[in-house]
């Protein structure tokens, strides 16, 4: 099973930029990844509760959405994961679109790792969810573009040096 997830696209070719960047993620970790993987946990877990409370269709599992870094939007309702992962990619927010267990391609995957190494806390994921629910909500995606990068500005100068 192993095998058949990291090949080819994980070990079929050798790129030396993946190797710098997993050099400097495992420095990273080496100096602050406990800490960080708690934070990209919280973050997670209180920017899907605010997306639910938006009346996002946040996907469950069980009595909560995720136990990690990431969870799913329920997008069957909102035109599939392709199209919902495109268009909140017009408001500047990046996700990617995922199969659910309902059927494939119905789902969008949100995940906090760079929210934390960027140093976000699970206080500033109101003001995300806010953004996500309004993009959306919109049929003009773009119009929140320039809010997304102020919000992810405004976040980055209050954020402790590294």
């Amino acid at each position: 099973r192993v095998d058949r997830i990291a090949f080819p696209g994980l070990t079929a070719n050798f790129d030396v930029g993946k190797t710098a960047a997993l050099a400097v993620t495992l420095a990273e970790w080496l100096t602050d990844g406990p800490r960080r993987a708690q934070v990209m946990i919280e973050c997670a877990q209180r920017l899907a509760a605010e997306l639910c409370s938006r009346g996002v269709a946040v996907h469950h599992c069980g009595d909560i959405a995720t136990q990690s870094h990431a969870f799913a939007l329920d997008a069957r309702q909102i035109g599939g994961g392709s199209a919902t992962a495109l268009h909140l990619r017009r408001a500047n927010l990046l996700a990617s679109a995922i199969g659910l267990p309902s059927g494939a391609d119905d789902g969008v995957r949100i995940g906090t790792n760079d929210l934390a190494r960027l140093g976000a806390t699970a206080d500033d994921m109101a003001g995300l969810a806010d953004l996500i629910a309004q993009a959306l909500a919109s049929r003009t995606p773009e119009g929140l573009a320039f809010a997304v990068t102020r919000w992810r500005s405004n976040h980055l100068e209050t954020a402790a040096p590294r």
